[in-house]
């Protein structure tokens, strides 16, 4: 029996008899939580644990897919054959787009062909690759899309196109540049290149290693990943926006922020020393509406207007980039190119965003190093004039927060957001005119929400 198949029966115990063990009492988690695997084969990585795990969970998986019978292992597929850059290319584009793991996992080296080459054992290869494999999770995941109802109609085919796959500069097996005449047994800097289709932008994943296999018998070439692939920072921002995400995403019923066109929303402003004593105030009512939504493909500009009831009556309008994930300031210059995608993510690695969907609690985000945003715990019910909200977000933001408020300078705000309804409640912490500290509440009193 190799290997391969003792843990995978090793997993396959587990697995029955903690569901036996559960049986009857509560299920309680420990804490950490560790892969399954790695709990019955304790020599493991984590990181390995957590591939093979998955692995075999989507083998039987797949096996009660064919057989109608939970637990039957899948052999595998034969392996892909990727003879040239281009094909391995397509290999890695296609799984990507397919969101076929198995034909993912194709693309990178194998345990045998590792220890062959580096000439390690069989384990230790092992291990090598499937560390490589959870190394290079983060661009699998960037492509998955959680829900069926918010992918793309075509899927993500559909918004992306294959455009080529450039290889470095061929290496020996030892690393050295390959002169003229020299075997090459890897090549280094690779990049596999994606066009948004109709967009005319490229995006990029970088793949540091490529081995060039040869089988000694036949002769025939292969080439293998064998060095974690690393997305452009073009690409994870066009991903973090869900910019390859269905448009129909930004609509007032589905955005967790529904910024249309009439939207309002009133709130009752309170201004407090340090000392917690409440100060007389030139303001003590918010009015925010939302003028104006232009459409272009799949984001949304909203320009926002802020009224006080102060004698100047003070107005403060500001303009936001909707993304199906994000929504972000968007000043003069980023409007002026809104439509030219490469122009708007230039804009978009610039800044960090106001809000990101979801907002998950232990998620974090910055701009530099002087501005710093993080999703908080949030009671289970926020109280303000306007009414009970079950479940909102907090989101706390720290730093150079700019130009937020007309009356004091901030640079601590929190805001509490319920989905579907807008923002509730702003605490900010800042400088006032005077300079002297204080505590800026805002409280949602009323507001309208179009249908």
């Amino acid at each position: 029996m190799t290997s391969s198949s003792r843990w995978r029966l090793v997993a396959l115990a587990a697995l029955v008899a903690w569901a036996v063990g559960c049986e009857g009492r509560p299920m309680t988690a420990p804490t950490p939580l560790r892969p399954l695997m790695y709990t019955e084969v304790p020599d493991l990585t984590t990181k390995a644990a957590e591939v093979r795990e998955r692995r075999l969970m989507r083998e039987l998986l797949e096996g009660a897919e064919q057989d109608q019978a939970w637990g039957h292992l899948v052999r595998e597929v034969p392996r892909a054959r990727a003879e040239t850059p281009e094909e391995l290319g397509r290999l890695v584009f296609e799984a990507l787009m397919r969101r076929d793991e198995g034909r993912w996992e194709q693309a990178f080296v194998k345990p045998r062909e590792w220890a062959s080459m580096v000439k390690v054992d069989l384990e230790r290869a092992g291990v090598f690759a499937d560390e490589l494999l959870a190394d290079s999770a983060p661009v699998w995941d960037m492509f998955g899309i959680e829900r069926i109802s918010e992918a793309p109609e075509g899927g993500l085919e559909a918004v992306f196109e294959f455009e080529g796959f450039e290889v470095g500069h061929g290496r020996t097996l030892r690393g050295r540049k390959a002169k003229k005449g020299a075997i090459v047994a890897q090549y280094w800097g690779n990049t596999l290149r994606l066009r948004v289709k109709g967009k005319g932008v490229s995006l990029e994943v970088r793949a540091p290693k490529v081995l060039r296999l040869v089988d000694r018998a036949t002769g025939a070439q292969k080439l293998t990943l064998a060095a974690p692939l690393v997305a452009s920072d073009e690409l994870k921002t066009f991903a973090e926006a869900g910019l390859h995400l269905k448009s129909e995403l930004l609509r007032n019923q589905e955005y967790p922020y529904p910024l249309a066109v009439g939207n309002f929303w009133r709130y009752r402003r309170e201004v407090r020393g340090e000392d917690g004593e409440l100060r007389a105030s030139r303001v003590d009512e918010v009015l925010l509406e939302v003028v104006a939504v232009e459409r272009y493909g799949s984001v949304r500009l909203a320009r926002l207007r802020w009224s006080y009831n102060d004698p100047d009556l003070t107005k403060r309008e500001e303009w936001w980039l909707l993304t199906p994930r994000r929504v972000y300031a968007c000043d003069r210059r980023c409007r002026r190119r809104v439509e030219r995608v490469d122009a708007l993510m230039e804009n978009l690695r610039a800044r960090a965003p106001l809000f990101e969907w979801p907002l998950s609690v232990g998620s974090s985000w910055k701009e530099g190093e002087g501005l710093r945003y993080e999703v908080n715990e949030a009671p289970a019910e926020v109280q303000v004039p306007a009414g009970m909200f079950v479940r909102p977000s907090h989101l706390v933001a720290r730093g150079m927060l700019g130009e937020r408020d007309p009356f004091v300078n901030p640079d601590r705000m929190e805001v509490w957001l319920a989905r579907g309804e807008g923002v509730i409640k702003v605490r900010m912490e800042g400088a006032a005119a005077d300079l002297s500290r204080v505590v800026v509440v805002e409280e949602l009193v009323e507001s309208r929400i179009m249908p």
